[in-house]
C-alpha cells in the first residue's frame, strides 16, 4: 500500500510573509519530510515537519510522507512568491 497524497494548506501563489503552512495526510501516523529550496525531499534525510512550518520568503515547498511498511507518498509542491 502507498501513503496517501499530501495536501498542503497554502496553495501556490503570491503572499505577504510570514505564512504558516501545514500538511494533511489521510494516512495516519506518517512522517512528513520537506524542502524549501525546490529540491525533492528525501525520507530520513530532509527536515521533518512537526505540525507546521513558517514560510518567510519566496520559495518552492516540496513535501513527501513515509510510514514503515508502506510505499512513500508522491511528492507534492507549492511555489510561493512575494505579493
Amino acid at each position: 500500500a502507498q501513503v496517501a497524497t499530501l495536501v498542503i494548506s497554502l496553495a501556490s501563489g503570491a503572499y505577504t510573509y510570514p505564512q504558516t503552512v501545514t500538511v494533511d495526510c489521510a494516512t495516519p501516523g506518517v512522517n512528513v519530510y520537506y524542502t524549501v529550496d525546490g529540491t525533492d525531499p528525501v525520507v530520513g534525510t530532509s527536515p521533518m515537519m512537526n505540525g507546521s512550518i513558517s514560510v518567510s520568503a519566496a520559495c518552492t515547498l516540496k513535501v513527501v510522507a513515509a510510514k514503515p511498511g508502506m510505499i512513500q507518498s508522491n511528492i507534492v509542491s507549492a511555489e510561493y512568491t512575494m505579493a
